[in-house]
């Protein structure tokens, strides 16, 4: 898990570098390492992802209450999915328009995915 939570850091670190100056080669080097961080951030939640459902499972008293409890996750990570979503298409944008918007779009989509990605990675923590 420790390195989907590093992506965080290098998405900063490519959003101001990007701010500071987005050549032609700039752009492209900040789409390929947000590329990079945000497949490397789904890779982690994927391996917590199918983890934290086997955890539920063999943990349930009953099939009722495993039901339930893997419901009840599968909701909370629904927002998760959808911001890795929105980071791909925001990731596709940007390789597709040659404009700094979708850049600076994708840098923001980058940023929020790890904000919501964050509490499921982090050590001990029940998002």
């Amino acid at each position: 898990m420790t390195v989907a939570l590093a992506w965080v850091g290098a998405v900063s670190l490519v959003a101001l570098a990007c701010l500071s100056g987005c050549g032609a080669s700039q752009r492209d080097r900040t789409i390929h390492a947000t590329y990079t961080a945000v497949s490397a951030a789904r890779d982690g939640f994927v391996a917590y992802d199918r983890i934290e459902q086997a955890s539920i499972v063999t943990k349930a008293t009953s099939e009722e209450s495993g039901k339930a409890q893997l419901a009840a996750y599968r909701a909370s990570r629904a927002k998760v999915v959808e911001a890795f979503e929105g980071a791909f298409h925001a990731l596709a944008a940007a390789a597709l328009l040659n404009d700094d918007q979708s850049v600076s779009a994708m840098l923001l989509a980058a940023a929020q995915l790890a904000e919501i990605v964050k509490p499921f990675l982090e050590p001990g923590a029940k998002p």
